[in-house]
Parts: C-alpha cells; sequence; structure tokens
C-alpha cells in the first residue's frame, strides 16, 4: 500500500492537473499510472474481502454475449460459427463480437474527455491509436479486479416503495433515493469497494419480444434510466472513494447524457478523473438474488488479456455470488466471488 494510492485528496481540491479538464484526478497515482482508482485494491483489502466468505453459494451475474440480441448504439450483434475439424472429430468455435455489446469493463482508452479529446492522465488520441498506453490488458497483467462489491438494488428498493421505474426509458436514478436506499438496506461502504446499481433494465430487456428489442435498438435516441447527471453525484462517488462502479444497464447514468460537464460517465470513464472503470449490463436480476438480503460480497474478475484493448468482454459463467452468511432462509450477508472461465 502506497503513499499515493493511500493520500486523501478532497473532491474540492479536483483538478489536480491545472493543465487538464475541469475535475481532473491526472497525477494521483503518478503521471505513468495504468489502474486509476484499482491501485485502492491493495492486498490489505483482497484478504479482508476474503475473510467474510462462508458457505460458496455462487449466483452467476452474467448475461450471454449474444445478449442483448439487439445492441444499440448502432453496434454489430453477437456472431458465433461452430467449426468441424473433419476428418478428426473435433469441433471448435469462432467467435465475433463488439466488446460493448454484452456485459463489459470499459477500458481507460474507451471514451475521452469530449472537449479536450484528452485520456487518462493527459494521453492524446495519437497515442491510443500508436501505442498500448493506458490498455485493459493492464488491468489483466495486475490479476484483474478482485475486492469488496457492494450492492444497491434500487429497482427492488423503488418496488417496495411503490415508486415507478421505467429502465427502458430516459429516467433519473437521483442521488436523494441512492441515499435513502444507503440507509433503507444498511449499507456499508468501505473505501476500495466496487458499487454495483441495479437499475432494472436487465430484467425490463428480458420481459421484451424479439421485435421489441428491434425497435428498441433503432430508437433514434438511446434513452435509458440511469444515476443522475450531477456534480453532487460525482462528489458523493469520489468521496466514498470506490475502487470501481458497475450497473447492469447500457450506460451508468440516465442516458442520453444531459447534464453539465461534469456528470458520472464524462468524470468517471473519460479523461477527467479516469480513476473509476465502469462496467455496464451486468444481470443482476436472478430470482434468489432478489429473495434474499445481499449486502456485501467478494469480487474477482479476469478475462483476455489483448494489448490495446479498448473495453474487456467477458464470457457466460464467469461470474456470480457467494454466500457468507448462516444459511439461506436467514437473511444471510453475501460476499460476492467469481472464477476465471477458458474458452
Amino acid at each position: 500500500m502506497t503513499k499515493s494510492t493511500e493520500a486523501e485528496f478532497p473532491f474540492d481540491s479536483l483538478p489536480l492537473d491545472p493543465t487538464g479538464p475541469p475535475g481532473n484526478a491526472w497525477g494521483r497515482f503518478g503521471k505513468d499510472d495504468q489502474l486509476g482508482t484499482l491501485n485502492l485494491l491493495t492486498p490489505e483489502r483482497v484478504v479482508e474481502a476474503a475473510k467474510e466468505i462462508r458457505t460458496g453459494v455462487r449466483i452467476s451475474l452474467d448475461w450471454p454475449l449474444s445478449m442483448p440480441s439487439h445492441p444499440s448504439f448502432n453496434r454489430d450483434p453477437f456472431r458465433q460459427e461452430i467449426v468441424l475439424r473433419s476428418p478428426n472429430c473435433i469441433f471448435d468455435d469462432v467467435l465475433s463480437f463488439n466488446s460493448q455489446g454484452s456485459t463489459q469493463w470499459d477500458g481507460f482508452r474507451h471514451y475521452a474527455n469530449q472537449r479536450s479529446k484528452q485520456f487518462y492522465n493527459g494521453h492524446t488520441v495519437e497515442e491510443i491509436q500508436s501505442s498500448d498506453v493506458i490498455g485493459i490488458n493492464s488491468m489483466c497483467e495486475h490479476g484483474g479486479i478482485t475486492g469488496r462489491g457492494i450492492l444497491l438494488d434500487y429497482a427492488d428498493w423503488a418496488t417496495t416503495n411503490s415508486i415507478s421505474v421505467s429502465a427502458l426509458q430516459s429516467e433519473t436514478i437521483t442521488l436523494e433515493h441512492i441515499k435513502q436506499v444507503v440507509q433503507d438496506h444498511k449499507l456499508d461502504f468501505r473505501k476500495g469497494d466496487i458499487l454495483f446499481i441495479r437499475s432494472g433494465f436487465t430484467a425490463a430487456y428480458n420481459k421484451l419480444n424479439d421485435q421489441q428489442r428491434k425497435d428498441l435498438a433503432l430508437r433514434s435516441s438511446p434513452d435509458f434510466n440511469g444515476v443522475e447527471a450531477t456534480e453532487a453525484m460525482v462528489r458523493w462517488l469520489w468521496e466514498h472513494q470506490f475502487a470501481a462502479v458497475a450497473g447492469d444497464a447500457p450506460s451508468f447514468e440516465r442516458a442520453p447524457i444531459r447534464g453539465p460537464t461534469l456528470t458520472p460517465t464524462s468524470i468517471c470513464m473519460s479523461g477527467s478523473w479516469e480513476v473509476l472503470r465502469v462496467r455496464q449490463m451486468l444481470s443482476l436480476f436472478s430470482e434468489l438474488l432478489r429473495s434474499i438480503e445481499i449486502q456485501h460480497r467478494m469480487l474477482s474478475t479476469q478475462s483476455y488479456n489483448s494489448v490495446n484493448n479498448i473495453i474487456l468482454p467477458y464470457p457466460p459463467r464467469q461470474r456470480h455470488f457467494v454466500n457468507v452468511g448462516r444459511d439461506l432462509g436467514d437473511s444471510p450477508t453475501w460476499q460476492r466471488a467469481a472464477g476465471r472461465s477458458r474458452l
């Protein structure tokens, strides 16, 4: 655990680099850093997270690579070719997909500050095109993402409190509501946690028929619910010192983005902070997941180690919850863990 990793920077001290965009935290972990707030996932924090595992019951969170069947934002759908290696009785498969199409971690090379055209720590478009700087492979080489995950189930809380949820519309999950979920569900945040927000998108999408999914993908405006795009939301994320944030919708914040410059997406993903990894379209809809009390879990993810990658996609059967309480019928606390899969 280095001094720079544990140094505290108040939100009002941003920007750290006066030559960069508003709100940036460039240089917090050094000018050559490749990991951003994943630096907060220290060995000590991983050990503490692992101590809570008890029963080992697992719940998968992954969507298949083929979902959504009709991706939005004009992205190509998943394709699979099964190849018989004649004359031997051996099968291979060849997969073609956009790494943004299904469950993934967004990498630091994906989304620049749209005004300055700069990425994390000031890297330029030319650097992204000509080198492997801030590639997602740095996360893989570091051992993946392993730490303490926190599920903030907004969709369940809203239903319980008779608040309508329109996950397929441009609806805001307000910071006020998020704070109320934290209070009502007695969530306990620690530095370096990975925050998961369940908006209800995945469950809503699964109820659509094929034509409705096509119509959704072809909409002129990609409307999805998500967290509010305000400086107050950004401040809240910063002050809780999350190592990463994630959700079950195509966008972490309400889409399309209509907020000011300091929005969660432009700060977390783009060249402003570039210290949070944003993971999208997690399959956070399991009936078992919703039928029991889930708060804390151990998270461990790893996938393709490909140099220059922009996004880190995940194949099915890779992520799951692991029970750490007493038994399923006794309101257990949970820890999330995931094994590594091979294609």
